[in-house]
């Protein structure tokens, strides 16, 4: 039922949203202008004001299938008894064209930075790692009681905000993150709770956060911005007997943020948003294919920062991002329909 009101959302706005994009882009394509051939009109802005009480850091989401909601994650900051302000997780839901946040927030106040957030595909727990000083913390949502509760530290020489992903083959969590200028990969079994570490770093140069989701195949795929502001890709691929993280190559110029990543189900196709380029207001779409190419933009009159994305219906994404760095309050909702 919250599935079906989401899709019938999705299309009212997007028919709303399409006419207002096309007759911009009429308006805005000037007299004796080299004329390209425009990019495809496919993602549709949606309301969607979050508060309680408001962040400036960037949401986590994705996409419950066992309950046919979008889930949220995000880091809020909270006055204490004495005037003082520490950061607590809350839990939002997407219902009806609205965002509505669990009244019980979680977490001791010790964390920062931006959450990482997968669904258990088997028991349906929802799964967060978070940044802990220069460790990490994981967190989890019972799906039968719905209280969150508190995971295992672990982690050395944390230097940016963790990537995760729910292992599809076999429900391990998979964790990415940068110490220093290099890429490590951490992991929990299942099996055991225990959480190990890779002892080979990989990559090398870079100045973001990564960004992680998993092909159908099981390679695990992420993407993160150099210190030359660029966006690279690497593989985990079993070869030889062992597993691997390979190069794929660089895409992308001039970027502002930290790239999202998130792959069409249908044909296993990555996909990528990221704020780019000098004086941009939205948001720009790469897709690969055995290379990266961008296929689409978010135009928004709004300047977005801090974009999260999910798959949802297989093959369409979703996207937040906060679109008024004064008022952490608001945040904007889109959706790409294919």
């Amino acid at each position: 039922m919250l599935g079906q009101i989401f899709r019938t959302g999705v299309l009212f706005y997007g028919l709303l949203v399409f006419a207002q994009c096309t007759n911009q882009s009429l308006r805005t394509s000037g007299a004796g202008a080299e004329i390209a051939t425009p990019l495809p009109v496919q993602w549709q802005q949606r309301a969607g004001t979050v508060c309680e009480p408001g962040s400036y850091r960037r949401p986590a989401i994705a996409m419950n299938l066992k309950k046919d909601v979008l889930e949220m994650v995000r880091l809020e900051f909270i006055e204490d008894a004495l005037g003082g302000r520490r950061s607590f997780l809350r839990n939002y839901y997407f219902y009806s064209g609205a965002w509505y946040h669990q009244s019980t927030i979680f977490g001791d106040g010790e964390d920062s930075g931006d959450p990482a957030l997968c669904v258990n595909k088997n028991l349906g727990n929802l799964e967060v790692v978070i940044r802990r000083g220069n460790q990490m913390r994981h967190y989890w949502r019972d799906e039968t009681t719905g209280i969150w509760n508190n995971g295992k530290v672990f982690g050395d020489n944390v230097r940016s905000d963790p990537a995760l992903i729910c292992n599809i083959k076999n429900n391990n969590l998979e964790v990415v993150v940068r110490e220093g200028p290099r890429l490590r990969h951490y992991w929990r079994d299942n099996a055991s709770g225990n959480w190990f570490i890779d002892p080979d770093v990989f990559a090398n140069d870079l100045s973001g956060s990564p960004s992680m989701v998993q092909s159908s195949d099981g390679n695990l795929h992420v993407v993160t911005r150099s210190k030359e502001h660029q966006i690279h890709h690497y593989e985990r691929v079993f070869a030889d007997g062992r597993f691997t993280w390979q190069y794929r190559g660089i895409f992308g110029f001039s970027i502002k943020d930290e790239p999202a990543i998130t792959i069409n189900s249908e044909n296993n196709r990555l996909q990528v948003i990221v704020k780019e380029g000098v004086g941009t207001t939205g948001l720009k779409h790469y897709e690969y294919s055995g290379s990266w190419n961008q296929v689409s933009s978010i135009v928004s009159a709004r300047e977005l920062h801090f974009p999260a994305i999910t798959t949802f219906q297989n093959h369409n994404y979703y996207v937040i991002c906060l679109d008024d760095p004064l008022n952490p309050c608001m945040v904007s909702n889109f959706s790409y329909l294919q």
